[in-house]
């Protein structure tokens, strides 16, 4: 199977407001939840993208865009 890579950074500022801000420059703020602890994340949505397209059409197919 192939390797995917996804680039995140990690990411201070929290709320609304800063998610807001930053979907506005074209990054996607997440959060990863686990046992230790939460970490808020932030992704580049032009790269999410691609990676969701390379992985055998599954993004196209839920979308409806080819």
């Amino acid at each position: 199977m192939k390797q995917l890579k996804l680039s995140v950074s990690h990411r201070e500022a929290v709320g609304t407001a800063a998610s807001n801000r930053l979907r506005k420059q074209g990054i996607i703020p997440g959060v990863i939840y686990g046992k230790s602890g939460n970490e808020c994340i932030s992704i580049n949505e032009a790269e999410l993208r691609k990676l969701m397209r390379a992985t055998s059409g599954l993004y196209s197919r839920r979308s409806g865009r080819r």
